[in-house]
């Protein structure tokens, strides 16, 4: 038998209602906040809550939200995060999981529990967190060891940020590859297709430039924490950059 728990998912956006709706669908009470009083649920972030999802938008704004939160209860953060975060003392005194989300709105078959999924905490969390984690997934007739890769915090907190800058630099790929098909008379769809014909090999599409909120904001946190500025994926940017710019030229200028 479940043991009922009280959860308060914090932060009701793009990824946090969604949450919220399932997981009302149980095993656990839940229910949100948000600071936007046409979006919470409730006036206040409840301090007796048996566990935490932190699901606003930027690093800081979890920190902000780290510091409301008893020090004594599980906290979830499902915001993709700065692994700068980990370092702080707000951080440090939470019994907290790094759990970022992989969910698409328009793609139910992948939505937040059954998919495969990374999990990060320190040692002293991780029976707590799995305890917590394990009615969810049965629940929903998955096995939570099956769907969920565990690690160390800073890898969790890594992998969401680095799989979307990996995105972001296989669509400067595509982006590259059509300013040199329109620079060259060549038929951009027409290579593409040819070169997807190999089995280990997905050119993107190139549409009109890196565009949403995670892939940059993600980008942005892998260069500014993680990775060499002068790189490859710091080049990614600007090939999108010089690429918007030629998608604006005039029919047969280039830009540069």
């Amino acid at each position: 038998m479940v043991t009922m728990k009280n959860v308060c998912i914090v932060g009701l956006g793009n990824l946090g209602k969604p949450l919220l709706d399932e997981m009302k669908k149980g095993p656990y009470n839940a229910v949100g906040y948000d600071k936007d009083p046409k979006r919470t649920e409730i006036p206040a972030i409840p301090k007796d809550a048996d566990a935490y999802f932190i699901t606003v938008l930027t690093t800081d704004q979890v920190a902000d939200v780290l510091n409301q939160l008893p020090d004594d209860r599980l906290v979830v953060i499902e915001s993709t995060i700065s692994p700068d975060l980990l370092k702080t003392d707000v951080y440090k005194r939470k019994k907290a999981v790094v759990f970022s989300h992989r969910w698409f709105e328009t793609d139910p078959g992948h939505q937040f529990f059954n998919q495969a999924r990374v999990m990060g905490c320190a040692p002293d969390v991780r029976n707590e967190a799995k305890a917590f984690y394990e009615p969810i997934y049965k629940h929903r007739g998955l096995d939570f060891n099956k769907m969920v890769h565990m690690t160390d915090e800073t890898t969790a907190a890594l992998c969401k940020s680095v799989e979307n800058a990996v995105r972001y630099v296989e669509i400067a790929l595509a982006e590259e590859l059509r300013m040199a098909c329109d620079r060259n008379g060549v038929s951009f769809e027409k290579l593409r297709a040819a070169i997807n014909t190999k089995w280990n090999i997905n050119v993107k599409e190139a549409r009109d430039g890196v565009g949403g909120h995670c892939l940059p904001k993600d980008m942005d946190i892998v260069l500014g924490s993680f990775v060499d500025e002068h790189g490859l994926f710091a080049k990614a940017k600007d090939v999108d950059v010089r690429y918007r710019k030629h998608i604006k030229a005039p029919r047969g200028a280039v830009a540069q």
